[in-house]
């Protein structure tokens, strides 16, 4: 189950929790192979809720008890998370982190490096323990909006006009803003063909993102923007047009 503590005791729990367990008589039986936080990107919404997975090579999962603590890099941002984790299947652990709006209270400056820890113990009589700790990436969810390709349809060797707007969520506001000076993508697939790209376009001051091409060949449009380190990816919806 999901617990919270203030930073404050953050700082403890990260200094007592080692010395608290009785560390079994032989650590080489249980080994924590990975850990994640999946699809760590928040929006605008009130709330999301975040499943952290850890893989353990352990004799019997079934008697392993596996726990968690996660916590940002800046200390202004969140209290820290932690609880415990199920075993699902195999050797698999998961369990469930709430974020909600009030959570990041410094805004923006909440997103990029977050200190992922996860500790293992076997109580079986094979016996075993082992801790890993690991950098997962919070990153702000960006969107793009208002994508048209026109005219519909083109002539043969057209051109046509394809336009959009990036966005990225904004942690101070939780509203969406745009994002300006990022190479975004616009790919075209061909009717029974593959998305490719076509060009690469830098939005604008304002999120806005222009690019005309000629089109000789029925397909559709859409924009892919690859993210960086706070900001995550996006594709805009799909646009076709029609040559005739």
């Amino acid at each position: 189950m999901l617990k919270r503590a203030s930073s404050t005791v953050a700082v403890l729990a990260f200094a007592v929790a080692p010395l608290a367990v009785a560390t079994p008589a032989s650590a080489s039986h249980t080994t924590i192979t990975g850990a994640s936080v999946s699809n760590f990107v928040y929006g605008t919404q009130s709330s999301r809720t975040f499943t952290v997975t850890v893989k353990v090579d352990t004799e019997s999962p079934e008697e392993t008890d596996v726990s968690f603590s996660l916590e940002p890099a800046n200390p202004k941002c969140v209290m820290f998370e932690y609880g415990d984790l199920r075993w699902t299947s195999g050797r698999t652990f998961t369990g469930r982190v709430l974020l909600t709006q009030s959570d990041l209270y410094d805004g923006n400056a909440c997103a990029g490096d977050w200190k992922l820890e996860t500790n293992a113990i076997d109580f079986s009589a094979a016996g075993g323990y082992d801790d890993d700790a690991r950098i997962v990436r919070f990153k702000r969810q960006s969107r793009i909006v208002n994508h048209n390709a026109s005219p519909e349809p083109v002539k043969p060797g057209g051109t046509v006009r394809v336009t959009a707007d990036l966005q990225r969520a904004n942690w101070n506001t939780f509203k969406y803003g745009a994002l300006g000076g990022r190479s975004t993508t616009l790919q075209f697939k061909r009717t029974g063909g593959s998305y490719a790209k076509i060009k690469t376009v830098t939005s604008s001051s304002t999120g806005h993102l222009s690019a005309s091409v000629q089109q000789s060949r029925s397909g559709c449009y859409r924009w892919v923007f690859p993210g960086f380190s706070t900001t995550a990816s996006s594709t805009s919806a799909v646009d076709c047009v029609a040559v005739g």
